[in-house]
């Protein structure tokens, strides 16, 4: 898995450092109550589970993030998600719905991440 990693949640973006920052940021709870989608930087399509770590009576749950099984790559999704969380951003700056054809389309993968990562939470 390659960073960052890249969270989506109901429109919302987090980008973490590395998959231990995202399982550390990730609570047990909230997967149940989230319609989470994961990605690492090369499009890898990854999935968060909530384990029991330890065997005690006190053992607690924690975030595990892997890859789907099987591994799966999408680039395209995680285009379409990242363009339109920036469209979303700029509306938001702007105070206005943009209009015609979407400026966030045509950037690369990269750029896309560039520009996501000056406005995404961390």
């Amino acid at each position: 898995m390659q960073p960052p990693i890249f969270v989506f949640d109901s429109g919302d973006l987090i980008i973490l450092n590395s998959v231990d920052e995202a399982e550390r940021y990730l609570e047990p709870w909230f997967l149940d109550e989230s319609d989470l989608y994961i990605y690492d930087r090369c499009a890898t399509v990854l999935e968060a589970t909530a384990e029991r770590k330890g065997r005690s009576l006190f053992a607690r749950e924690v975030v595990v993030i892997r890859e789907k099984v099987p591994p799966k790559k999408d680039e395209s999704d995680l285009r379409t998600r990242l363009a339109e969380y920036l469209r979303a951003v700029a509306e938001r700056l702007q105070g206005v719905e943009l209009s015609g054809p979407d400026p966030f389309s045509e950037l690369s993968l990269p750029d896309l991440i560039e520009q996501a990562s000056v406005y995404a939470g961390h």
